[in-house]
């Protein structure tokens, strides 16, 4: 059983990443260079925002595509879930970021400034995320949730499905970081011990992060079985994040402000994941249980 389950996880990573990266190294290598003239910056970040939109649905088409070709697990059925936990979220996610963005006013009052004007890109980037933003966070969770959970479960418990799950997000996400750092050497900006550096710590970190943040959307997943809502919640991360440098630039990206986002994120990525463990250990004693009774 876990031979399988790997097997099938393996190849939906490969197909995942493939149809992902390819898209996100694609439109950073060749489609902006060839295409977007260097001082269009609306341009710019409207191509990086849609291309991203569309590699996230990779996870999801590798998804459809092994549920295509192989039956178990089975494709599950479609839920919105209980309103209740889309305000919850939504809500809980707000009042961290603007939490945050307290702590960093407090630490530095000066770098509270709104954005002098507000282009009409900018209204439109805030729109995509309001709309597009919902259906590419379900792309994303479609695979990580809704394909994996179910495969890797049986055979690994929630909590193993949690972490398999949450590494190979971390994996997936690896050109949003090592992107940026191989333009600067390719333009001669910096060396390639930098590269090398920098890419292996923020490759940690990534990692880190992306167990702790999957292992929020797994709790979401084992609680509802709803992509809707998971999906609603991965916008709503992105969402309140973005929005904050889109208005507030200098103050959602102070150290301050960082710091103190990451750490709400990770805790409550924890509790999650501490929440998953437990139901796993009480599982596990109603299994020894049963066992024990059985005559």
């Amino acid at each position: 059983m876990r031979t399988r389950a790997l097997y099938h996880a393996a190849l939906f990573a490969f197909a995942a990443c493939v149809f992902s990266w390819t898209i996100f190294l694609g439109i950073e290598f060749w489609f902006i260079p060839t295409f977007v003239p260097p001082e269009a910056t609306a341009a710019l970040l409207l191509t990086q925002l849609l291309g991203h939109y569309l590699g996230m649905m990779g996870p999801a088409v590798a998804a459809l595509g092994l549920w295509s070709v192989y039956k178990n697990p089975t494709c599950p059925a479609f839920r919105w879930g209980n309103l209740k936990f889309y305000v919850w979220s939504a809500a809980a996610l707000v009042l961290l970021r603007g939490a945050a963005l307290a702590c960093g006013m407090f630490a530095a009052p000066n770098d509270f400034q709104l954005r002098a004007s507000i282009e009409a890109h900018v209204w439109f980037i805030l729109g995509a995320s309001l709309t597009f933003g919902w259906v590419a966070g379900m792309g994303e969770e479609v695979g990580w949730c809704a394909y994996l959970l179910p495969l890797l479960e049986p055979a690994f418990g929630k909590l193993g499905a949690a972490m398999f799950s949450g590494a190979l997000r971390g994996v997936w996400h690896l050109p949003v970081i090592v992107t940026p750092l191989l333009v600067q050497v390719l333009k001669n900006e910096t060396t390639w011990d930098f590269f090398i550096a920098n890419a292996l710590i923020a490759t940690t970190a990534l990692l880190f992060s992306n167990l702790l943040f999957g292992a929020a959307m797994s709790w979401l997943w084992f609680k509802t079985a709803s992509v809707a809502l998971v999906g609603w919640a991965h916008q709503w991360f992105d969402l309140t994040r973005d929005a904050a440098m889109l208005f507030v630039f200098a103050l959602a990206s102070s150290s301050a402000t960082t710091l103190t986002y990451s750490i709400e994120i990770h805790l409550l990525g924890l509790a999650a994941l501490l929440w998953i463990v437990r139901r796993a250990n009480w599982q596990h004693g109603i299994n020894r249980l049963v066992v024990s009774k059985t005559p």
